[in-house]
């Protein structure tokens, strides 16, 4: 089994640990580190959204938040939160220039192909 696929099984096995244990993470100083660079009512792209809690919060805050993920129990609880997610990897994101900012918490480090994911991530930003 290839080391995507454990990761993925982890996750879609303590999918309810994990939400319950990073909900509820301070995450103030990386917020105020990354939002002086988008406009009010910005579209981000939360990258590997697990358990929703950055995109309530960018949401709060009056930005407009997409979010995805390949676990589709965090999907589902996503949905079921009333987030706008979709389930979906970096290695095959479908967005050109669709974006104005994304944020990656902890997710990109499971990319197994960054030079892809990196390229993938380029195109679905808007211009400028």
């Amino acid at each position: 089994m290839s080391e995507n696929c454990k990761t993925k099984q982890y996750y879609s096995t303590n999918y309810k640990e994990y939400i319950s244990t990073t909900q509820k993470v301070d995450m103030t100083e990386h917020y105020s580190r990354f939002l002086p660079y988008l406009f009010q009512g910005a579209k981000i792209l939360d990258i590997g959204f697990g358990s929703g809690r950055d995109m309530l919060y960018f949401a709060s805050k009056g930005y407009n938040v997409f979010g995805i993920d390949n676990v589709s129990e965090f999907v589902d609880n996503g949905k079921a939160n009333g987030l706008n997610v979709e389930l979906c990897d970096f290695h095959n994101l479908p967005y050109i220039e669709t974006f104005d900012g994304m944020w990656a918490c902890a997710s990109l480090l499971h990319s197994n192909d960054l030079s892809l994911t990196f390229n993938n991530l380029y195109k679905a930003l808007k211009a400028g």
